[in-house]
Protein backbone atom coordinates (compact mmCIF):
# COMPACT_ATOMS: atom_id res chain seq x y z
CA UNK A 1 0.00 0.00 0.00
CA UNK A 2 1.42 3.29 -0.77
CA UNK A 3 0.63 6.44 1.12
CA UNK A 4 3.15 9.19 1.51
CA UNK A 5 5.78 10.74 0.57
CA UNK A 6 8.12 7.75 2.15
CA UNK A 7 7.04 4.46 3.56
CA UNK A 8 7.46 0.88 3.10
CA UNK A 9 6.55 -1.90 0.26
CA UNK A 10 6.76 -5.64 1.12
CA UNK A 11 7.95 -7.96 -1.44
CA UNK A 12 4.90 -9.17 -2.87
CA UNK A 13 3.68 -5.67 -3.80
CA UNK A 14 7.23 -5.01 -5.43
CA UNK A 15 6.80 -8.05 -8.13
CA UNK A 16 3.38 -7.16 -9.13
CA UNK A 17 4.71 -3.50 -9.86
CA UNK A 18 7.50 -4.20 -11.25
CA UNK A 19 7.54 -8.02 -11.60
CA UNK A 20 4.16 -9.34 -13.33
CA UNK A 21 2.95 -5.97 -14.82
CA UNK A 22 6.51 -4.99 -16.27
CA UNK A 23 8.64 -8.32 -16.16
CA UNK A 24 7.13 -11.54 -15.92
CA UNK A 25 5.19 -12.70 -18.86
CA UNK A 26 6.64 -10.16 -21.31
CA UNK A 27 10.16 -10.88 -20.35
CA UNK A 28 9.47 -14.89 -19.86
CA UNK A 29 7.44 -14.78 -23.72
CA UNK A 30 10.81 -12.61 -25.36
CA UNK A 31 13.28 -14.28 -23.24
CA UNK A 32 15.40 -15.54 -26.19
CA UNK A 33 15.69 -11.83 -27.27
CA UNK A 34 15.85 -10.14 -24.10
CA UNK A 35 18.54 -11.40 -21.63
CA UNK A 36 19.32 -10.05 -18.54
CA UNK A 37 20.08 -6.94 -18.28
CA UNK A 38 23.15 -5.94 -16.15
CA UNK A 39 24.79 -2.83 -15.81
CA UNK A 40 26.47 -0.39 -13.09
CA UNK A 41 24.78 2.58 -11.84
CA UNK A 42 27.15 5.09 -13.11
CA UNK A 43 26.89 3.41 -16.29
CA UNK A 44 27.81 7.07 -17.76
CA UNK A 45 30.76 7.16 -15.47
CA UNK A 46 33.64 4.94 -16.04
CA UNK A 47 36.21 7.67 -16.73
CA UNK A 48 39.43 7.88 -17.24
CA UNK A 49 42.15 9.52 -15.66
CA UNK A 50 41.34 12.68 -14.21
CA UNK A 51 41.41 15.88 -15.94
CA UNK A 52 40.22 19.52 -15.02
CA UNK A 53 36.67 19.56 -13.36
CA UNK A 54 33.68 20.80 -15.53
CA UNK A 55 32.19 23.79 -14.73
CA UNK A 56 29.14 23.79 -12.42
CA UNK A 57 25.52 23.98 -13.63
CA UNK A 58 24.22 27.25 -13.76
CA UNK A 59 21.12 26.16 -11.81
CA UNK A 60 19.31 22.96 -10.31
CA UNK A 61 16.40 23.69 -12.42
CA UNK A 62 16.33 20.97 -15.12
CA UNK A 63 15.70 22.21 -19.04
CA UNK A 64 13.69 20.75 -22.08
CA UNK A 65 15.92 18.20 -23.72
CA UNK A 66 16.17 18.55 -27.22
CA UNK A 67 15.82 15.48 -29.59
CA UNK A 68 17.43 15.16 -33.34
CA UNK A 69 15.01 14.81 -35.92
CA UNK A 70 16.63 11.05 -36.66
CA UNK A 71 16.11 10.07 -33.17
CA UNK A 72 13.79 7.21 -33.86
CA UNK A 73 16.19 6.09 -36.44
CA UNK A 74 19.06 5.36 -34.63
CA UNK A 75 18.68 2.92 -31.71
CA UNK A 76 18.25 -0.60 -33.81
CA UNK A 77 16.12 -3.48 -32.11
CA UNK A 78 18.98 -6.48 -30.80
CA UNK A 79 21.81 -4.35 -30.96
CA UNK A 80 24.60 -4.84 -28.61
CA UNK A 81 27.98 -3.05 -28.05
CA UNK A 82 30.31 -4.78 -26.09
CA UNK A 83 33.14 -2.37 -23.73
CA UNK A 84 36.12 -2.85 -21.96
CA UNK A 85 36.54 -1.36 -18.79
CA UNK A 86 39.95 -0.19 -17.09
CA UNK A 87 41.41 1.98 -13.98
CA UNK A 88 42.44 5.02 -14.62
CA UNK A 89 42.70 3.67 -18.28
CA UNK A 90 45.37 1.26 -17.37
CA UNK A 91 44.50 -1.70 -14.87
CA UNK A 92 41.54 -3.78 -16.84
CA UNK A 93 38.48 -4.52 -14.10
CA UNK A 94 35.85 -6.13 -16.36
CA UNK A 95 33.20 -5.20 -19.70
CA UNK A 96 29.99 -3.83 -19.98
CA UNK A 97 27.32 -5.32 -23.01
CA UNK A 98 24.67 -2.79 -23.81
CA UNK A 99 21.66 -3.97 -25.51
CA UNK A 100 18.52 -2.74 -27.02
CA UNK A 101 15.37 -4.25 -27.87
CA UNK A 102 11.93 -3.45 -28.19
CA UNK A 103 8.36 -5.69 -26.89
CA UNK A 104 4.89 -5.58 -27.07
CA UNK A 105 2.84 -6.34 -23.97
CA UNK A 106 -0.73 -5.86 -23.28
CA UNK A 107 0.43 -2.51 -22.17
CA UNK A 108 1.64 -1.48 -25.16
CA UNK A 109 4.84 -0.90 -26.75
CA UNK A 110 8.08 -0.82 -24.79
CA UNK A 111 11.88 0.04 -25.26
CA UNK A 112 14.29 -2.00 -23.53
CA UNK A 113 17.82 -0.60 -22.22
CA UNK A 114 19.69 -3.56 -20.81
CA UNK A 115 23.47 -3.85 -19.77
CA UNK A 116 25.78 -6.45 -18.57
CA UNK A 117 28.63 -6.16 -16.56
CA UNK A 118 30.95 -8.64 -16.30
CA UNK A 119 33.74 -7.95 -13.21
CA UNK A 120 37.34 -9.61 -13.91
CA UNK A 121 38.50 -8.25 -10.59
CA UNK A 122 36.99 -8.16 -7.21
CA UNK A 123 37.28 -4.63 -6.26
CA UNK A 124 34.44 -4.23 -4.02
CA UNK A 125 34.09 -0.09 -5.30
CA UNK A 126 33.35 -1.93 -8.79
CA UNK A 127 31.55 -4.91 -7.39
CA UNK A 128 29.03 -2.55 -5.64
CA UNK A 129 28.23 -0.53 -9.22
CA UNK A 130 28.21 -3.46 -11.19
CA UNK A 131 25.11 -5.37 -11.39
CA UNK A 132 22.06 -5.75 -13.92
CA UNK A 133 19.82 -3.39 -14.89
CA UNK A 134 16.91 -3.48 -16.50
CA UNK A 135 14.88 -0.21 -18.09
CA UNK A 136 11.90 -0.13 -19.55
CA UNK A 137 10.96 3.25 -21.81
CA UNK A 138 8.45 4.98 -23.39
CA UNK A 139 8.54 4.71 -27.52
CA UNK A 140 7.70 7.84 -27.79
CA UNK A 141 9.95 9.93 -25.60
CA UNK A 142 12.59 7.40 -24.74
CA UNK A 143 12.05 8.41 -21.18
CA UNK A 144 11.97 5.78 -18.54
CA UNK A 145 8.91 4.02 -17.06
CA UNK A 146 10.86 1.67 -14.37
CA UNK A 147 14.09 -0.02 -13.87
CA UNK A 148 15.35 -2.55 -11.78
CA UNK A 149 18.73 -2.70 -10.44
CA UNK A 150 20.74 -5.65 -8.49
CA UNK A 151 24.66 -4.80 -7.67
CA UNK A 152 26.79 -7.82 -8.17
CA UNK A 153 28.98 -8.22 -4.73
CA UNK A 154 28.10 -11.00 -2.30
CA UNK A 155 25.59 -9.09 -0.41
CA UNK A 156 23.91 -7.52 -3.59
CA UNK A 157 22.05 -4.09 -3.38
CA UNK A 158 18.86 -4.30 -5.25
CA UNK A 159 17.21 -0.73 -6.38
CA UNK A 160 13.64 -0.04 -8.12
CA UNK A 161 12.06 3.15 -9.98
CA UNK A 162 8.98 3.27 -11.13
CA UNK A 163 7.98 6.54 -12.98
CA UNK A 164 4.82 8.13 -13.67
CA UNK A 165 6.61 11.22 -16.04
CA UNK A 166 2.81 12.59 -17.24
CA UNK A 167 2.17 13.17 -12.97
CA UNK A 168 5.89 14.33 -12.82
CA UNK A 169 6.51 11.35 -9.82
CA UNK A 170 9.03 8.40 -9.34
CA UNK A 171 8.34 5.81 -6.50
CA UNK A 172 12.37 5.40 -6.01
CA UNK A 173 13.55 2.67 -3.57
CA UNK A 174 15.60 0.50 -2.24
CA UNK A 175 15.49 -3.31 -0.87
CA UNK A 176 16.16 -3.49 3.06
CA UNK A 177 15.31 -7.10 4.97
CA UNK A 178 12.92 -8.37 2.15
CA UNK A 179 11.37 -4.77 2.39
CA UNK A 180 11.15 -2.00 -0.57
CA UNK A 181 12.43 1.30 1.26
CA UNK A 182 10.58 3.73 -0.89
CA UNK A 183 10.33 7.53 -1.64
CA UNK A 184 8.37 9.67 -3.78
CA UNK A 185 10.38 11.84 -6.08
CA UNK A 186 8.73 15.08 -7.86
CA UNK A 187 10.06 16.26 -11.43
CA UNK A 188 10.08 16.26 -14.87
CA UNK A 189 11.54 14.28 -17.78
CA UNK A 190 12.96 12.23 -15.16
CA UNK A 191 15.76 9.81 -16.25
CA UNK A 192 17.26 6.85 -15.12
CA UNK A 193 21.50 6.16 -15.50
CA UNK A 194 21.46 3.73 -17.95
CA UNK A 195 19.05 5.14 -19.50
CA UNK A 196 20.69 7.94 -20.18
CA UNK A 197 23.57 5.76 -22.14
CA UNK A 198 20.88 5.37 -24.61
CA UNK A 199 19.30 8.58 -24.48
CA UNK A 200 23.09 10.60 -25.28
CA UNK A 201 22.86 9.15 -28.72
CA UNK A 202 19.81 10.85 -29.29
CA UNK A 203 19.58 14.14 -27.62
CA UNK A 204 20.55 17.55 -30.12
CA UNK A 205 23.33 19.29 -28.44
CA UNK A 206 23.46 22.95 -27.77
CA UNK A 207 26.61 24.28 -29.62
CA UNK A 208 26.11 28.02 -28.28
CA UNK A 209 28.02 26.78 -25.43
CA UNK A 210 24.07 26.36 -22.79
CA UNK A 211 23.57 23.11 -21.24
CA UNK A 212 21.50 20.42 -20.68
CA UNK A 213 19.98 19.80 -17.31
CA UNK A 214 18.18 16.26 -16.37
CA UNK A 215 17.42 14.90 -13.06
CA UNK A 216 18.30 11.09 -12.96
CA UNK A 217 17.05 8.92 -10.18
CA UNK A 218 19.57 6.06 -9.05
CA UNK A 219 17.42 4.16 -6.17
CA UNK A 220 16.74 6.83 -3.78
CA UNK A 221 18.77 8.84 -4.49
CA UNK A 222 18.87 12.06 -7.07
CA UNK A 223 21.32 13.63 -9.09
CA UNK A 224 21.54 16.77 -11.58
CA UNK A 225 23.31 16.01 -15.07
CA UNK A 226 24.47 18.45 -16.89
CA UNK A 227 25.19 17.74 -20.61
CA UNK A 228 27.41 20.07 -23.04
CA UNK A 229 28.63 20.15 -26.02
CA UNK A 230 32.83 19.71 -25.56
CA UNK A 231 34.10 19.82 -29.23
CA UNK A 232 34.93 17.64 -32.16
CA UNK A 233 37.59 14.91 -31.91
CA UNK A 234 38.60 11.69 -34.16
CA UNK A 235 38.65 8.22 -32.82
CA UNK A 236 39.97 5.06 -34.10
CA UNK A 237 38.34 2.58 -34.34
CA UNK A 238 39.06 -1.25 -35.54
CA UNK A 239 42.03 0.87 -37.88
CA UNK A 240 39.32 3.75 -39.01
CA UNK A 241 39.54 7.04 -38.38
CA UNK A 242 36.20 8.02 -37.14
CA UNK A 243 34.70 12.20 -36.15
CA UNK A 244 33.07 12.05 -33.04
CA UNK A 245 31.00 14.60 -31.14
CA UNK A 246 32.53 14.94 -27.10
CA UNK A 247 29.71 15.58 -24.63
CA UNK A 248 30.42 16.55 -21.21
CA UNK A 249 28.77 14.65 -18.68
CA UNK A 250 28.62 15.94 -14.88
CA UNK A 251 26.62 14.50 -12.76
CA UNK A 252 25.81 16.64 -8.59
CA UNK A 253 23.75 15.65 -6.44
CA UNK A 254 20.96 16.78 -4.83
CA UNK A 255 19.03 17.09 -1.51
CA UNK A 256 15.81 16.23 -0.65
CA UNK A 257 14.54 19.92 -1.93
CA UNK A 258 15.94 19.23 -5.00
CA UNK A 259 18.85 21.74 -4.37
CA UNK A 260 22.06 21.60 -5.48
CA UNK A 261 24.54 20.17 -2.55
CA UNK A 262 28.02 21.78 -2.79
CA UNK A 263 30.85 19.24 -3.41
CA UNK A 264 32.50 17.96 -5.66
CA UNK A 265 30.65 16.66 -8.66
CA UNK A 266 29.64 12.76 -7.72
CA UNK A 267 30.63 12.32 -11.43
CA UNK A 268 32.65 14.20 -14.05
CA UNK A 269 32.92 12.37 -17.43
CA UNK A 270 33.23 13.09 -21.53
CA UNK A 271 31.63 10.38 -23.93
CA UNK A 272 32.81 10.40 -27.40
CA UNK A 273 29.95 9.94 -29.87
CA UNK A 274 30.42 8.59 -33.12
CA UNK A 275 29.07 10.77 -35.98
CA UNK A 276 28.01 7.50 -38.40
CA UNK A 277 24.89 6.16 -38.37
CA UNK A 278 22.94 4.99 -35.24
CA UNK A 279 25.75 7.02 -33.29
CA UNK A 280 27.47 4.65 -30.92
CA UNK A 281 29.57 5.58 -28.01
CA UNK A 282 32.85 5.13 -28.84
CA UNK A 283 34.00 6.12 -25.37
CA UNK A 284 33.48 7.22 -22.39
CA UNK A 285 36.12 8.63 -19.49
CA UNK A 286 36.57 10.38 -16.60
CA UNK A 287 36.50 10.81 -12.73
CA UNK A 288 33.17 8.65 -10.59
CA UNK A 289 32.74 8.81 -7.35
CA UNK A 290 35.52 5.92 -6.73
CA UNK A 291 38.21 6.63 -8.96
CA UNK A 292 38.93 7.47 -12.55
CA UNK A 293 37.89 5.09 -15.50
CA UNK A 294 37.94 4.22 -19.17
CA UNK A 295 35.44 2.79 -21.06
CA UNK A 296 36.00 1.67 -24.83
CA UNK A 297 33.95 0.23 -27.64
CA UNK A 298 35.01 -3.03 -28.19
CA UNK A 299 32.25 -4.72 -30.45
CA UNK A 300 29.49 -4.04 -31.86
CA UNK A 301 26.52 -5.68 -33.39
CA UNK A 302 23.83 -4.41 -35.45
CA UNK A 303 21.11 -6.98 -37.02
CA UNK A 304 20.49 -6.64 -40.23
CA UNK A 305 17.26 -4.53 -40.88
CA UNK A 306 14.98 -6.27 -44.11
CA UNK A 307 14.13 -2.94 -46.20
CA UNK A 308 12.00 -5.68 -49.22
CA UNK A 309 8.37 -4.94 -48.96
CA UNK A 310 6.71 -7.65 -48.94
Amino acid sequence: MISGARGVINRSREVRIVGNRWWGKRMRTDSGRIAVAVGFVVLLGSGCSSGPESEAPGSSLVTEIPLRADAHEILVPGEESYYGISWAGLLPVGRIVYRYDEVETKEGRFLVYEGITEPLLSVEAFLKSAGTIRTLADPKTFLPVTSFWVTANKSPHKRTTVFDQEKGIALAGKWADGLLQYREVKGIRMMDPLGIIFYGRLVKLPDDGSEIRVMMIEGSHQHLMTVRHAGEEALMFHGQRVQCTKVSLRTDRLDDNGELIVEKPWNDLVAWVAETPNRPILRISGNVRFGSMVLKLAKRTVPEVDTDSE
